[in-house]
């Protein structure tokens, strides 16, 4: 976000939905609970070769109760259902005189790289074998009739953001980021961008991802094993440059800062706890960077919170850190938008005002760190964007 005039963004209202339940109300009592563990037995999935029998799971899901158009529920795998009924909680029922024209509205995602979520091929190659292999000619002549096909339809990356942008009429800037963990940070940071370049007057930012699917345990079991328990989440946030009124409470979250970094030698880190060292690099890189934007806001330069994406280490150190993921499960993509909840949640319950540190990594070496902290009166002076 360096590089032009910055301040910080408010955040507005904050969305979750994962293995305690959904809506922010029911994270935030989970976690005045003292966020106890959430795992489970899979209910999803009965395949007899996963790695796990285990998941944080979204308790008895339906997506026609949280859905408002039943025809494109068919279109959207369950990850997708998860993402847009986050977005719609954060986005709220403004009345539509309040809002800016559909053009100044902006939405940012961010996602891991499913495929075939829903086991769409496994009819097409079945019905391809012949004498115990697949046989190429006998797809194309035979077993391609079995596929469905809206299949490619499902399985885009930015699904979460198409059939949010198109709900809520969001027609103004917008993109999908592809880094796991780290890209739900980075959707946020580039949202808040947005608005501080006066190119959108309000933002929805987030992920909605899962990792429990037989797309996504097939690959864990074939890196051979779990690091984390999987799970399935969403969240997502509003932020406005401070022209649609009042905070939705005093001393509300911001962001005030964000760095990210690249680890490319960093594989290793989509199936381990022991990332290798160059991601422990590439963090206090975005570390850096994420506190040198944020300093001229922030009297101190150290985080009253640490909060941590899956499968990162703890970091040596007095800050008290945390690693929501040890509870809510790998939620991949998501498992960076619920540090964001965690944080809201944080903010609600304790009496430090922040700052929130939030660091992710994707499996590809990406790296975010996202710094959020109070919104000290709750206004921008938009003239000065």
């Amino acid at each position: 976000m360096s590089g032009g005039r910055w301040r910080p963004i408010p955040i507005r209202s904050c969305s979750a939905v994962g293995a305690f339940g959904i809506g922010i109300e029911a994270f935030c009592t989970w976690w005045e609970a003292g966020h106890p563990q959430l795992s489970g037995p899979i209910t999803t999935l009965d395949e007899p070769w996963l790695p796990t029998d285990r998941a944080c799971e979204v308790p008895s899901w339906k997506a026609r109760e949280h859905l408002p158009d039943r025809k494109a529920i068919k279109l959207m795998t369950r990850r997708v259902q998860l993402g847009l009924a986050a977005a719609l909680e954060a986005w709220g029922k403004p009345e539509e005189s309040t809002l800016p024209p559909p053009h100044r509205r902006a939405m940012y995602t961010g996602c891991s790289v499913p495929t075939d979520e829903d086991w769409t091929f496994r009819l097409p190659i079945e019905e391809s074998i012949e004498g115990g292999a697949f046989d190429m000619h006998r797809f194309a002549t035979h077993g391609q009739e079995f596929l469905n096909p809206l299949w490619l339809v499902k399985s885009l990356t930015n699904n979460v953001l198409a059939f949010g942008s198109k709900t809520m009429d969001l027609q103004g800037t917008n993109n999908n980021f592809e880094g796991d963990a780290a890209s739900a940070l980075v959707a946020v940071a580039e949202a808040a961008r947005a608005l501080a370049d006066g190119r959108a007057d309000v933002a929805l930012a987030g992920a909605g991802d899962s990792l429990v699917s037989v797309e996504s345990l097939l690959n864990v079991a074939r890196h051979g094993g779990v690091p984390q328990i999987p799970g399935e989440g969403a969240s997502f946030v509003r932020m406005d440059r401070g022209t649609l009124g009042p905070p939705a409470r005093a001393g509300g979250l911001a962001v005030l800062g964000f760095g990210s970094a690249m680890a490319p030698d960093s594989g290793a880190l989509a199936c381990s706890m022991d990332p290798p060292p160059d991601i422990i690099d590439a963090i206090a890189t975005a570390r850096n960077l994420a506190w040198e934007e944020a300093a001229p806001f922030v009297s101190d330069t150290f985080p009253a919170l640490r909060l941590l994406g899956p499968r990162l280490p703890p970091t040596e150190g007095d800050i008290p850190e945390l690693r929501p993921s040890d509870f809510l499960g790998d939620c991949a993509a998501a498992g960076g938008a619920l540090l964001v909840a965690s944080a809201w949640a944080e903010s609600l319950q304790s009496d430090a005002l922040g700052p929130y540190e939030l660091v992710a990594a994707g499996p590809s070496g990406e790296v975010a760190v996202l710094v959020l902290g109070t919104d000290f009166d709750g206004s921008l002076d938009v003239e000065e964007v």
